[in-house]
């Protein structure tokens, strides 16, 4: 039995394809809904041209008063559509300029250029190549760094809370900003390797089921309920925090008290289900607007809701009673609520950051592109290889994301009596490889033969042959 075969027993993990597709890929943004639907053998198409061009631009410190550094060491990473990867490397030079020069100008490949300052990695935009603009132009923009907490601010926070018979299962998207030029982390060190940059503090009682993203990502304190984010957060960016978490249930009262690690500045909403809960939300003391029963990616649930400004400190409190609801636990109903057309295509331990790359239709090379050098930069900050990797490690980042899922439509993750067997990390990436082949040929990214092709190879490789 296959390493990804075998995990597909867990229920949990059985529909993470299906249901991440569904949430869009942030489960609580909303918004996108792609179908996937098995694809018919794509029309051969002649090689794509390729012609010999250069890529150039200049680095710049967007911190004000802050140089480049003389002699700083730059990568440009080429990507081809079978998401194969081949690195240059140059400094650069004296007024802050590079040039790569000979590259192969593909239209299916991707360009980066990335570099590392002051210990962070910076990378630029994903460039798309183009053949007939062969001399391709990008600007990389490099950071200071600063620990002021002063400059993060909360734009939303937005809440969603479904009790049943396991408890009250709750999930948080909090989107945060920094409001200065320089990239925030700070000096508390939660690993050899990581320091936080955002620290929340969950609800008293607050059990974590996991992160739609990266377990390496985040730190979880000794209290179990401290989330360290080890990712900086950028100048301008929309950074996102989404954690599912589960707390005890009391139908006759159960109080959520989220205390704000930094200002509220936008708004903040609470989903909640069933709708015959009583529920009271307030924020700072201020009772949140009612919006009545609201449709959440096709489950009903009461909404809350308004623009707020809140100091750091400041509470948001959420109090329920009433009735829990009582899940359908059969394997079934978590596959068939979506809806939408999907693939036979499914995922076991597939790692989160495959899992985004293969489902995001038209940028597919982008986002594994950038997965792979978070990636590659963890491995070499800890002197790992991939035989280091944990397989129980990527198999937790994808039951994260299907909890998540789950969590969004209202769904309790089933009960396994499942007990994991070790497995070996090599097959585990080999495996995630098939599927990503098999999403591939599903988005018409790539002919029946050269699905066929490489898919004998990849068998071959988990088969250890």
């Amino acid at each position: 039995m296959s390493v990804h075969t075998r995990y597909l027993q867990r229920p949990i993990l059985r529909f993470a394809f299906v249901l991440v597709v569904l949430m869009g890929m942030i489960v609580l943004g909303g918004g996108y809904t792609p179908a996937i639907t098995l694809a018919q053998e794509p029309t051969p198409t002649a090689p794509a041209p390729e012609v010999i061009g250069a890529v150039s631009g200049s680095v710049v410190n967007g911190s004000a008063g802050a140089a480049v550094p003389a002699d700083l060491n730059l990568e440009l990473h080429i990507v081809d559509a079978s998401m194969n990867e081949s690195v240059r490397q140059t400094t650069v030079a004296a007024d802050g300029t590079f040039r790569f020069a000979d590259v192969p100008m593909r239209a299916e490949n991707t360009y980066i250029v990335s570099t590392r300052h002051q210990t962070r990695l910076f990378s630029s935009d994903f460039v798309k190549g183009d053949p007939a603009q062969p001399e391709l132009t990008l600007t990389l923009t490099i950071y200071e760094l600063t620990d002021d907490t002063s400059v993060i601010q909360i734009t939303s926070f937005i809440t969603q809370a479904l009790a049943n018979e396991n408890g009250l299962q709750v999930a948080a998207m909090i989107r945060f900003k920094n409001t200065s030029d320089r990239l925030f982390v700070t000096k508390e060190q939660v690993s050899e390797t990581q320091f936080t940059s955002i620290k929340l503090v969950l609800p008293f009682g607050a059990e974590i089921m996991g992160f739609a993203d990266s377990s390496d990502r985040f730190v979880v304190g000794a209290d179990g309920r401290t989330v360290n984010d080890t990712l900086p957060v950028s100048p301008g960016a929309d950074h996102v925090i989404h954690v599912v978490y589960l707390m005890p249930y009391n139908p006759t009262g159960t109080v959520l008290e989220q205390t704000l690690p930094y200002p509220l500045v936008g708004s903040a909403e609470l989903y909640a289900r069933p709708t015959t809960l009583t529920v009271k939300a307030e924020a700072g003391g201020t009772p949140l607007v009612g919006r009545g029963v609201v449709d959440r990616s096709g489950s009903p649930y009461q909404g809350f809701g308004g623009s707020t400004g809140l100091p750091a400190a400041g509470v948001l409190r959420y109090a329920f009673s009433g009735a829990a609801e009582v899940s359908n636990n059969s394997g079934s109903s978590a596959g068939s609520s979506g809806g939408a057309g999907v693939s036979s295509t499914q995922s076991g331990g597939l790692p989160r950051e495959l899992i985004v790359g293969i489902l995001v239709g038209g940028g597919i090379g982008l986002i594994v592109v950038g997965a792979g050098l978070m990636l590659r930069e963890r491995r070499m900050t800890k002197n790992q290889t991939v035989s280091d990797s944990d397989p129980e490690t990527l198999l937790a980042e994808a039951e994260s994301i299907a909890l998540a899922a789950l969590q969004e439509r209202g769904e309790t993750p089933p009960v396994t009596t499942s007990t994991p067997v070790p497995v070996d990390p090599q097959k585990v990436l080999v495996e995630a490889e098939l599927i990503a082949l098999e999403a591939l040929f599903d988005a018409r990214k790539i002919t029946r033969k050269e699905y066929e092709s490489r898919k004998a190879v990849l068998t071959r490789h988990a088969s250890g042959k």
